[in-house]
């Protein structure tokens, strides 16, 4: 009992399971980057695999990801796909919009979380 639980426990928190995938394309074509973000060429949506893809690496400067397609790894933006975990993007609250002057009755910022506040 004790051995199938810890293989259980070992499975859901390996990397593998945690591991970010492309589960789907936006554009079409979609275009096959180097590192440096830096056109290679370009797949056709009905050339594109169908089964999610495991990301090799990530380039969060240039916001890329890196797959292997036809046993070649290439670079793709993250605009152009659907990945499997989603991203958080913090902006600081001073960066926000605001309400206005005339709007005396509401001056704050709704929508962007209690921790902002004008």
């Amino acid at each position: 009992m004790t051995r199938s639980t810890c293989l259980l426990l070992a499975a859901l928190f390996s990397p593998v399971s945690l591991a970010t995938t492309v589960d789907g394309f936006l554009a079409d074509p979609v275009a096959l980057l180097d590192v440096q973000g830096k056109a290679l060429g370009q797949l056709a949506l009905k050339d594109a695999p169908k089964q999610p893809l495991q990301v090799l690496d990530q380039n969060d400067k240039l916001e890329l990801v890196q797959v292997e397609l036809n046993g070649r790894k290439v670079w793709l933006d993250t605009m152009d796909l659907r990945l499997s975990d989603g991203k958080i993007v913090t902006t600081p609250c001073a960066d926000l919009s605001q309400s206005q002057k005339q709007d005396a009755r509401n001056a704050s910022t709704i929508g962007f979380g209690s921790t902002c506040t004008p």
